[in-house]
């Protein structure tokens, strides 16, 4: 029996199709055994449905096991006593963590010969992946762009072009480039979205950058990648109010609110290019969010300044020496301003 797409969809969910995904990128090491055994197969959909992220956790244990030994047994993996062990060990590991949020991503590793589909891809995150307009971590895939040994550069190729033109498949989705970061161009590496054709892909990016305004290629993509700029959530949604004595008012009240103040510009220079204020009550909560604060005796102690990526602004923002504890707002500048949005979260 010849490997065959309907093998993914015996399996239910997206972690489990992927776990089939990563075994099926070893080719025939694992396509060969496992298209005929027909009681592995079994096995394997029945683990899958009892847990879907403990059986990835096996079959990314068999895949670096298939990786150094081309005849491992998988049946010493998938079986209920592993299965077991494993879920026991995810269950302590999950108890006992306390690294921050963080997200699984589909990663697929592009060479000018080959596509690779990776393990899954620990990532902090970042404001495209939380957008409520999409569906999830699971709409998104990193590609990476890698050389073929023993090169060193990536170079042009065809390949390369027909990913952007065509996309990738995983889990029999199609993936369109999205967007990617300043840092990420240095590395290659790209954010794709489930999407059936470039023309859905792009109805998709609109609703992060309407780019009717922006006629400079460079220009837009700069503006998109704020939205993959690796940040931490805090969960604080801000009502942007432009009249000045409403927003008074609204603060008194102890209202979260941001505002837009004058830049401060002399002789053609803004002193104040990318930077804004903040009160010291937002300052306090978003640090105790983020496990910022620390306590001191009687004393509280939480940063000053903050780098920010909100709506269509980014830039840092200060502690405004004449707010107080029971205030919580932020002022922006124009010059931090890259492009509108609405959504001040």
């Amino acid at each position: 029996m010849m490997w065959s797409k309907c093998f993914i969809n015996e399996f239910l969910t997206f972690d489990a199709q992927y776990a089939i995904e990563l075994l099926h990128s070893l080719g025939s090491v694992f396509d060969s055994n496992y298209s005929t055994n027909e009681n592995l197969r079994n096995v394997m959909i029945e683990l899958a449905k009892q847990d879907d992220k403990c059986f990835y956790q096996l079959a990314l244990y068999a895949y670096k096991k298939l990786q150094r030994n081309h005849s491992f047994d998988l049946t010493t993996v998938f079986n209920d006593e592993e299965f077991k062990a494993m879920y026991d060990f995810n269950k302590k590991d999950v108890e006992n963590s306390e690294k921050p949020q963080s997200y699984n991503v589909a990663a697929v590793h592009v060479t000018p010969t080959s596509t690779h589909i990776m393990p899954l891809e620990p990532t902090q995150g970042h404001r495209a992946l939380r957008h409520k307009a999409f569906n999830g971590i699971h709409d998104f895939c990193l590609v990476y762009l890698k050389p073929d040994p023993p090169a060193k550069y990536v170079n042009q190729c065809n390949r390369f072009k027909n990913v952007f033109q065509s996309g990738i498949e995983i889990c029999n989705n199609r993936y369109h480039f999205l967007g990617v970061s300043n840092s990420q161009l240095h590395e290659h590496s790209y954010w794709f979205i489930r999407a059936t054709s470039l023309t859905e892909a792009h109805q998709k990016r609109q609703k992060l950058v309407n780019c009717n305004g922006i006629t400079n290629i460079g220009k837009y993509v700069a503006r998109l990648g704020l939205w993959f700029t690796k940040s931490h959530p805090t969960g604080i949604k801000l009502t942007f109010i432009s009249d000045k004595q409403e927003f008074n008012s609204r603060v008194e009240q102890g209202d979260m609110c941001v505002t837009e103040i004058c830049d401060i510009k002399r002789n053609d220079y803004y002193f104040t290019d990318g930077n804004g204020l903040m009160s010291k009550g937002l300052a306090r909560i978003i640090a105790e969010r983020l496990d910022y604060l620390v306590k001191y005796e009687q004393n509280e102690l939480y940063p000053s300044a903050y780098q920010i990526r909100m709506a269509g602004c980014k830039g840092v923002v200060i502690i405004d020496p004449e707010s107080t504890l029971n205030q919580f707002y932020i002022k922006i500048r124009p010059s931090m301003n890259k492009f509108d949005y609405d959504e001040w979260d």
